[in-house]
């Protein structure tokens, strides 16, 4: 048993170290999305549209007092 353990090679410091920065950049990634959809979809959108302005002017009032 313990001569089929001696003849396996682990994977080198350098393949390792790759496979680990690119889990946690993509880990990274996974997790901003989710927190910036979450984020987005719980804010109130809220949108104003004016499609006709009317102006009120009052002609009653004399130089005077204005």
């Amino acid at each position: 048993m313990a001569s089929l353990y001696r003849d396996k090679r682990g994977l080198s410091q350098v393949v390792t170290t790759l496979i680990i920065l690119v889990v946690s950049v993509l880990l990274a990634g996974v997790v901003t999305f989710f927190a910036i959809n979450t984020t987005s979809t719980r804010m109130q959108q809220e949108e104003l549209n004016i499609k006709n302005s009317h102006i009120w002017v009052c002609c009653n009032v004399s130089r005077d007092q204005a």
